[in-house]
């Protein structure tokens, strides 16, 4: 918190059961309970469901700073001779992420044209009226994005499996925050500040999808 500005939650206490094993699938079934500080309203703090322009600054500043820090040949991997990287190595997913194909399922990529198909109706009105559009094949979109998908998926979280694209992107490298939704953000008026001056601070939660990724993914 110190080194990068970011600003967390205090765990308070915690209980840990994690299950044994290399597989995502079976680590998501391990069992925790974390009682965590809050940033709650008496303090100023406040959620938004839409960002407005400084806000969204603010928010993308911190993660910003977060990726620069933990960037792949960063100071950060030299500490204690590369003790503290290594241990962070082993405390987080190899490719963090929620939405990364191979925590979801890669059957989920198998879905995606009929997903489409099925909720095209209710906006097939608006996407008509998009100027853009006129012409565009836009009911085939669900397949021509399935057929993608895997690519794109792997390209997007390339640590989950060692290949190409880990090679290719691993000087691009650096822990993200894994599910960066404007649920996980707070925001205040810095109170210590000019009033002309005033900067926003942002505290961020919710770090259970952390690991190792692309800076551009996010998520």
């Amino acid at each position: 918190m110190n080194d990068t500005g970011i600003r967390i939650n205090k765990v308070l206490g915690s209980d840990l059961r994690p299950v044994e094993g290399l597989d995502p699938k079976e680590l998501l079934e391990s069992r925790f309970s974390i009682f965590l500080q809050y940033f709650q309203k008496s303090d100023g703090w406040e959620q938004r469901w839409l960002l407005d322009k400084e806000e969204t600054k603010a928010a993308l500043g911190d993660l910003a700073k977060m990726h620069a820090y933990f960037w792949q040949g960063s100071q950060f991997w030299d500490k204690d001779g590369g003790k503290v990287g290594k241990e962070l190595e082993s405390l987080v997913w190899e490719n963090g992420g929620y939405m990364q194909p191979k925590l979801q399922g890669m059957d989920q990529l198998k879905k995606v044209r009929s997903g489409w198909e099925a909720r095209y109706p209710t906006f097939e009105v608006d996407l008509q009226e998009i100027s853009e559009l006129e012409g565009a094949d836009i009911q085939s979109l669900g397949q021509r994005l399935e057929n993608v998908a895997p690519t794109v998926g792997r390209i997007a979280h390339p640590f989950s499996e060692s290949g190409t694209e880990n090679n290719e992107f691993s000087k691009y490298r650096t822990l993200i925050h894994g599910d960066p939704k404007h649920a996980n953000f707070f925001f205040r008026q810095n109170q210590d500040s000019n009033i002309e001056e005033r900067k926003i601070e942002v505290g961020v939660i919710d770090f259970q999808w952390s690991g190792f990724g692309l800076a551009a993914t996010g998520k």
